[in-house]
């Protein structure tokens, strides 16, 4: 009986070992160690949610700029949704509705980004591009270069050398294999 229990313990070590030897097994046990490790400072990110079912692409443009609405469900165009450019400090600088290929063609030049009023900082100057139809609203910014970052999460970051490095690559775009990552 206790040959068994030796047998059914070493076989659950191998299991175990097995798991932390993969990329999901290493980034689970660099969280775990970084939960057990001393406290650590909380950050409280304010943020909101937005369930939409428009997915707005804006291309700025030298003399011409334009702005492309798709649905999320099925990725196909969305004709007649009300488009608006807007800076930081609310000023619209173009207004108009999506043609049939979901594209709202902006066919003027709209102020260089250096003169509009900053969003966060007075580094960061750029346009609110949003789109509504019916009771459906979305946006995006003409400079979104953030994201979700591990450090955010109190996650490990490593280098190309460490596994852990592949964290934020498998956060963004999980379906990539890790090799792909580094």
């Amino acid at each position: 009986m206790a040959d068994e229990e030796n047998d059914s313990e070493k076989e659950n070590e191998a299991a175990e070992k097995k798991k932390s030897e993969g990329l999901f097994g290493k980034l689970i046990s660099a969280a775990k160690d970084a939960i057990k490790s001393k406290p650590q400072k909380i950050y409280h990110v304010q943020s909101a949610a937005l369930v939409t079912n428009l997915s707005v692409h804006f291309k700025q443009g030298r003399e011409s700029s334009l702005v492309w609405v798709t649905s999320l469900d099925k990725g196909v165009p969305v004709k007649g949704a009300d488009v608006l450019v807007r800076d930081c400090g609310g000023v619209v600088h173009w207004k108009g509705k999506t043609d049939a290929q979901g594209i709202a063609r902006i066919e003027q030049e709209l102020p260089e980004r250096n003169t509009l009023p900053g969003c966060i900082s007075s580094w960061d100057r750029q346009y609110f591009v949003t789109a509504k139809l019916n009771d459906d609203f979305s946006f995006v910014l003409s400079d979104w270069n953030e994201g979700i970052n591990s450090w955010r999460f109190n996650l490990p970051q490593g280098n190309r050398r460490n596994p852990a490095c592949c964290m934020p690559c498998w956060i963004a775009c999980c379906s990539v294999p890790a090799k792909q990552c580094t």
